[in-house]
């Protein structure tokens, strides 16, 4: 069977792009598997046209099924589905709330033409579409696609940083009001903000000047997750105030390098984040205060950075995941 997964843009910034690239050479003997990308570069992502000859793409390509992330994969997808009535949809859903209007449409359209319906976590499941028992009947795959070792062991240090695309969802203007509070108590304090424009980055830097931050404050265009990692080897924090989320990718893979999250216990995180682990945002007075204990005590942040670092020891792999969940379908369906 062919098996065809169809997201918007091929780039390094987000976390369904990331996963889709640890995918790209699956092979497997029940089913042929490949990638198929909507626009080929950031220009493309409001050109209509182009949503269009995706759809003439993906008919040509004729998918025995054919997997949907994000809204505009939705939508070509509903339209393949008209000219292609035996196509198979599968929904994988990536987040607990909707986007905007036109995300709560399409999503709703694919819902119901879907055979299957993927999340990146049980919160996206069940939280998106609360209604609806195929989505909390459907199979939950582990967004977790990079290996990722941990970095040396990490020192407490008042260093701060968030990688993702910049949008509203991240929240990231209480992150900045947090910090901003924070650099009172330590002035040498630092803050990186990795990622591309999701929307939000032109109101973000300005309310970074309203808060007069800005010489502790370094944002960086998306990056590789190598260089990435060679930010975040000086940090000891990542601080991300979503305001909701799916499975949150970068918040795991902070975790994992050793990092302490201080984090909104929205979506998934809410799940995987404790006060074990993590520093939970629930006022930004007793984040402050936790953050101060936390630095003044070795031992305290060694403990949750261990903590954090084996939240995901026992954790399945993305593409583990993916090819348990195909192979579910190739014998359903075959």
């Amino acid at each position: 069977m062919n098996i065809t997964y169809l997201i918007p843009l091929d780039t390094i910034g987000g976390g369904v792009e990331v996963a889709a690239k640890e995918v790209k050479k699956l092979t497997n003997k029940n089913f042929i598997f490949n990638v198929e990308y909507i626009c080929n570069n950031k220009d493309e992502l409001f050109n209509m046209f182009v949503l269009f000859r995706s759809i003439k793409d993906i008919y040509r390509i004729k998918p025995d099924i054919l997997i949907l992330s994000l809204w505009r994969a939705q939508f070509v997808g509903i339209f393949v589905k008209l000219f292609l009535p035996r196509t198979k949809l599968v929904f994988f859903v990536h987040s607990a709330e909707d986007a905007h209007f036109l995300d709560y449409i399409l999503s709703r359209l694919t819902l119901m033409l879907s055979k299957q319906v993927w999340g990146d976590s049980v919160t996206s499941l069940k939280q998106r579409f609360k209604m609806s028992k195929k989505a909390r009947h459907g199979d939950v795959i582990s967004f977790s696609p990079r290996v990722i070792e941990r970095l040396n062991v990490k020192k407490a240090v008042p260093k701060f940083i968030f990688w993702g695309r910049l949008g509203k969802e991240k929240g990231l203007n209480r992150s900045l009001t947090i910090f901003s509070k924070f650099i009172k108590f330590y002035p040498q304090a630092t803050y990186d903000i990795i990622g591309s424009d999701g929307g939000a980055l032109l109101s973000i830097k300005e309310f970074c000047k309203e808060l007069d931050i800005n010489k502790s404050v370094t944002f960086h265009n998306e990056m590789q997750f190598k260089d990435i990692i060679k930010i975040a080897n000086n940090a000891a924090f990542y601080l991300q105030t979503s305001l909701y989320e799916g499975a949150a990718m970068s918040v795991m893979e902070s975790m994992k390098l050793g990092l302490v999250p201080v984090v909104t216990p929205v979506g998934e995180i809410s799940r995987y984040c404790n006060n074990n682990n993590s520093v939970i945002v629930y006022s930004d007075s007793e984040v402050i205060r936790d953050l101060t204990m936390i630095l003044e005590s070795t031992d305290a942040y060694t403990s949750l950075s261990d903590a954090a670092a084996n939240t995901f020891n026992s954790q399945v792999s993305y593409v583990d995941s993916i090819v348990t969940s195909c192979e579910k379908l190739v014998k359903k369906w075959q």
